[in-house]
C-alpha cells in the first residue's frame, strides 16, 4: 500500500503531513499501532471535504427504495459502527492526540522570565490606574 510507505517515510521525519480520507488514516494508525504497540501518529481532530457513499440508479428503479430500507436498517441497528470497529480495532488507542505536553527541562529564571514580564506589566498598569484615580478624585474634590 503506497500510503502506509508514505506514513514510514516521508511522515516519521516530521518534516510532512498527509491528506488522506478518513478510512486511509484509521488504517494507517491501527496498522501502525498494531505492528509497534504505540502511537507514532494522530489524526486531527477537525475533519474537512467529507466523504460520503451513495448508490446511484435510474428514476424509478425497483432497487432504490428496498437499497434504501436496507442501508437503514444496518445503520440504525449499528452494524455499520460495528463492522467499523473490527476493522480498525486499535484505531481507538491514537485517535485522540495527548493534550498535555510534560516538558522535561529543569526550571531556570528563563523558562519563566514571561511569567514575570506579565506580573511587572500588570503591576505597572494597576499602579498607573491608580494613580489616575486619585488625580482624578483629588481633583473633583479641589
Amino acid at each position: 500500500m503506497e500510503a502506509a510507505k508514505i506514513s514510514n517515510t516521508l511522515l516519521k521525519k516530521g518534516d510532512h503531513i498527509f491528506i488522506i480520507n478518513t478510512y486511509g488514516v484509521k488504517m494507517i494508525i491501527t496498522q501502525d499501532f498494531s505492528q509497534k504497540g504505540k502511537c507514532d501518529f494522530y489524526a486531527a481532530r477537525e475533519e474537512f471535504l467529507p466523504l460520503m457513499y451513495s448508490i446511484v440508479c435510474s428514476r424509478g428503479h425497483p432497487l432504490v427504495p428496498v437499497l434504501s430500507k436496507r442501508i437503514m436498517r444496518i445503520n440504525e441497528a449499528g452494524i455499520f459502527n460495528q463492522w467499523e470497529n473490527e476493522v480498525f480495532r486499535n484505531y481507538s488507542f491514537c485517535s485522540n492526540p495527548p493534550t498535555k505536553v510534560a516538558i522535561q527541562t529543569s526550571l531556570s529564571i528563563y523558562n519563566i522570565m514571561g511569567m514575570f514580564l506579565v506580573l511587572v506589566f500588570g503591576l505597572v498598569l494597576s499602579l498607573l490606574v491608580l494613580g489616575m484615580e486619585l488625580l482624578y478624585n483629588y481633583g473633583a474634590t479641589v
